[in-house]
């Protein structure tokens, strides 16, 4: 009982951060993109 405990728990940690990079990515990709809008847009003037 213990073993196994000790042996999902890190994982299920493990899990739950790796599902949280996908949004921490997406939110990322959308502040460059929108970074990169607003030089283009000063570079063009």
């Amino acid at each position: 009982m213990d073993d196994s405990y000790l042996i999902i728990q890190p994982l299920n940690k493990r899990l739950n951060e790796m599902n949280r990079w996908p949004d921490v990515l997406i939110k990322r990709l959308i502040e460059i993109k929108m970074q990169t809008d607003v030089l283009i847009k000063r570079l063009i003037k």
